[in-house]
C-alpha cells in the first residue's frame, strides 16, 4: 500500500496477514515523531454496503492508519462480513453515503494547553478530482479561555489556500456564507 503526496511516496505497508473481515499491512516508511522512529502499518476492515468505496480512513496513532472498504459482493449470505450502516434520515437500515463521510474532525490540545480543530478530508488522493463541495461552512472552538484564534489554515482540494477573502473570522470562530468549493483540510487553533 502506497500514499502519494506530490513528489513524496510512502509505503503505508506491506501486506502481512489476512483474518476473516480484515487485512493488516506492516513494515511500511519509517516516520519520525519526536525523534522516535515508527514504521507505518495499516488495517483495512472490509464490510457489506450496496457501494463499492472506501468509506473511513483515520489515524488512530502518529503512523498508524485503518480504513474501511465497503463492496456488495461481501453482502452474500454466509460470508463472514459485518454491514456498513449509517443512520440516514432515521433509518438505521440505509447504507447510503453522504459526502460528509468523506470528512475526519479532530479537536485536539497541544502541551502549551492550545487547542487545535482539524477538519480532514479522506478522499484527496483518492479520487482525480473533488466531489464534496460547499456553499457554507464553519468551525468554531468553545470553552476555551483564549478569545482569538493564533492559526488558521484552509486549502481546496488541489491544496491551494482559501484566500483571506473567502471567509470571516469572529473570535473563535471561522465562517463563510458564500464559499463555492472544495476544501481538503480546515484548521484553527487557539
Amino acid at each position: 500500500m502506497i500514499q502519494k503526496h506530490g513528489d513524496d511516496v510512502y509505503i503505508l505497508g506491506n501486506y502481512q496477514e489476512r483474518t476473516k473481515d480484515k487485512q493488516l499491512y506492516t513494515n511500511g516508511t519509517v516516520c519520525n515523531i519526536n525523534g522516535k522512529n515508527i514504521v507505518r502499518k495499516t488495517t483495512i476492515k472490509y464490510m457489506c454496503a450496496p457501494i463499492s468505496e472506501i468509506v473511513n480512513i483515520q489515524e488512530p496513532e502518529p503512523c498508524s492508519y485503518s480504513a474501511t472498504f465497503t463492496h456488495p459482493s461481501f453482502c452474500d449470505e454466509g460470508l463472514p462480513f459485518e454491514r456498513y450502516i449509517q443512520i440516514q434520515n432515521g433509518d438505521i437500515n440505509s447504507a447510503k453515503t453522504s459526502p460528509y463521510d468523506h470528512f475526519i474532525l479532530s479537536l485536539d490540545q497541544d502541551a502549551d494547553g492550545k487547542h487545535m480543530c482539524t477538519l480532514s478530508s479522506t478522499i484527496r488522493d483518492l479520487k482525480p478530482k473533488a466531489t464534496t463541495c460547499f456553499s457554507k461552512f464553519a468551525i468554531e472552538i468553545q470553552n476555551v479561555k483564549s478569545t482569538s484564534l493564533s492559526e488558521i489554515i484552509i486549502r481546496h482540494s488541489n491544496r491551494v489556500d482559501v484566500g483571506e477573502d473567502e471567509y470571516e473570522v469572529d473570535n473563535l470562530k471561522v465562517s463563510s456564507d458564500s464559499f463555492d468549493g472544495p476544501i481538503e483540510y480546515l484548521r484553527v487553533r487557539t
